[in-house]
């Protein structure tokens, strides 16, 4: 192959790449130079890009972005031109062109007369030839690249009609409206894209999308790394991401890092554009004039998993322990000021039944995330879980708990005139589902079916359990001393023995694996003797709790950390 045929096969590759929106900016470069310093070049860009703006027009598609605003404007004078030269110009102009090719003598200026004169019986030729070129012709029919896997109560319309999950979406011209509810796109590059009503988008590539208003929620593994999310006014390519977006109306829109990084660059309409690299943490908001500036990231702000069976939909929050012993889905549906009692269940009285009941295991039929409660003494065989894993460490106590379990309790309910019932750290109240909590007096056991919370959204792992644990100050008289215990499927993965300070937390973080089934937490009376007379029994001010007790999840994108931010 000569110099020449490579130089245009370059050539050729880089302006497909323009068209379809896959040039990086280097080749954009290399294209504008090509432009510029070669005459043979520019006339072969301009012949190739009016050939194709005329077979766009043959089947009635125009892409919004792709060809430069400048390079559109240009074309369609110049079709407009070619009709006009078609019917005006005479038939020497073909007889001509070969005079001057053979004089072989023309100045630059005649050649670009000649380019003119020319174009109408060169053009129809090219166009010709295009139109058998079963390459060329697929770039502008709509082919499928990506899926509509699912929904939650949305209405997606396109072309006035109907899009239903299972769904094969293309790339057609004319734009998707979500009216109503979440989809989730997954193209078939790899990328999985989550989007919120209300929302206009077009797909333009099984690697492109094109957000004219609303918000997405995007997750792009390393095998679809360079997917690329086009604005009004930008365009986000990703590094391995996952990344929101949000286009207002006015076409300000905004770009939120939650993971790896996007190079986001600016477009204020102009040849002038500007390259940002944001990485995870970083939001940047670029206004209609396309000026980027800093902004707050917002962890919550974008959907980033939904299941619509249950309607579980995640938007970061974390996934509380509490809430879901108040009867929610661990997201903030849950009730406030809840008591579980070990023998009895759900009660509305703070005091509990459990005083010289034994250690037996009772399952809890009214909360399907709570496999069961049971008041720990190791004195016996010690069960903790419907599939009867044992305690196997499970220290002697008195076999005896003094309240009910509590679930993000009113303050004060602890309250008498020898103790203030506040449970608070550092000055900081617990109690609310801002701050939640549970109240865990010394001896309380409770188990969670970790596989009943993994139904309420399937595909979801958990990764991690987190928890601060302290001894609540009510101000009494009494020192404490209490133990607090984490295990998975009857197994210790963590313990504190003899906590004896008030008002101070620590940290507990435990891994999990998809096959762990139970979480049980428990807290034991220390070892303390009783004694006779007020506040000497063993477990008297062991006012336990674990504070803000959450999960890691993973959604299979990677690992998501469920704590509040």
């Amino acid at each position: 192959m000569s110099s020449s045929e490579d130089t245009f096969r370059d050539l050729r590759e880089l302006i497909e790449k323009a068209l379809d929106g896959s040039i990086s900016p280097e080749e954009q470069v290399r294209l504008d130079s090509c432009i510029v310093n070669s005459l043979e070049q520019r006339q072969y860009y301009c012949e190739y890009l009016y050939m194709t703006i005329g077979l766009m027009r043959l089947h009635d598609y125009v892409p919004v972005t792709g060809v430069r605003k400048y390079d559109r404007l240009y074309f369609d004078s110049l079709w407009n031109a070619l009709i006009l030269e078609e019917e005006s110009a005479p038939e020497v102009i073909t007889e001509e062109t070969e005079e001057m090719v053979e004089a072989d003598q023309e100045t630059d200026t005649q050649k670009v007369n000649k380019f003119s004169l020319g174009m109408a019986a060169a053009c129809l030729a090219v166009l010709l030839f295009i139109l058998t070129s079963a390459h060329i012709y697929q770039l502008f029919i709509p082919k499928e690249i990506a899926t509509l896997s699912t929904s939650l109560d949305a209405t997606l319309f396109t072309n006035n009609q109907t899009v239903i999950p299972g769904a094969r979406l293309t790339n057609q011209k004319n734009p998707l409206f979500l009216q109503t509810g979440l989809i989730e796109i997954m193209f078939d590059g790899g990328a999985k894209v989550l989007l919120e009503a209300p929302a206009t988008f077009r797909l333009k590539s099984a690697s492109r999308m094109v957000l004219r208003t609303g918000q997405l929620f995007a997750l792009v593994p390393e095998s679809a790394r360079g997917f690329i999310v086009e604005t009004p006014n930008s365009r986000i390519i990703d590094m391995g991401t996952e990344f929101g977006i949000q286009v207002k109306q006015d076409g300000t829109s905004d770009l939120h890092m939650f993971k790896g990084s996007a190079a986001l660059t600016s477009d204020s309409g102009s040849r002038a554009k500007k390259t940002l690299t944001l990485k995870a943490g970083q939001a940047k908001r670029v206004d209609t004039s396309g000026q980027a500036r800093d902004i707050p990231i917002k962890e919550q702000a974008f959907v980033r998993h939904f299941y619509s069976d249950t309607g579980f939909v995640w938007r970061g929050q974390r996934l509380c322990l509490a809430d879901l012993v108040g009867k929610g889905n661990g997201l903030g549906s849950g009730q406030t000021n809840v008591y579980l009692d070990p023998i009895e269940g759900y009660k509305e009285s703070l005091y509990c039944n459990g005083s010289g009941k034994g250690n037996e295991y009772r399952a809890l039929v009214a909360n399907p995330y709570i496999d069961g409660l049971f008041i720990p003494d190791g004195s016996k065989r010690q069960i903790i879980s419907s599939q009867a894993h044992e305690f196997a460490g499970c220290p002697k106590t008195n076999g005896e708990c003094y309240t009910t379990l509590g679930a993000n309790p009113d303050q004060g309910v602890w309250a008498t005139s020898m103790r203030n019932g506040i449970v608070q750290f550092n000055g900081q109240q617990y109690g609310a589902k801002s701050h939640p909590c549970i109240v865990m007096h010394a001896n309380l056991g409770i188990t969670f079916d970790l596989n009943a919370i993994r139904a309420i959204c399937p595909g979801i792992e958990m990764a991690r359990f987190v928890s601060k644990i302290g001894i609540a100050d009510f101000k009494e008289q009494t020192g404490c001393n209490a133990d607090f215990w984490v295990l998975i499927d009857g197994q210790v993965r963590e313990s504190k023995r003899n906590f004896t300070r008030k008002d101070v937390l620590r940290d507990i973080s435990i891994e999990l694996s998809p096959s762990d089934r139970f979480l049980t937490l428990v807290t034991t009376d220390g070892g303390d003797i009783d004694r006779i007379g007020a506040y000497q029994r063993s477990f008297t001010c062991d006012w336990c709790v674990f504070v803000e007790p959450a999960l890691i999840i993973e959604t299979g994108e990677g690992i998501v950390d469920m704590r509040t931010k």
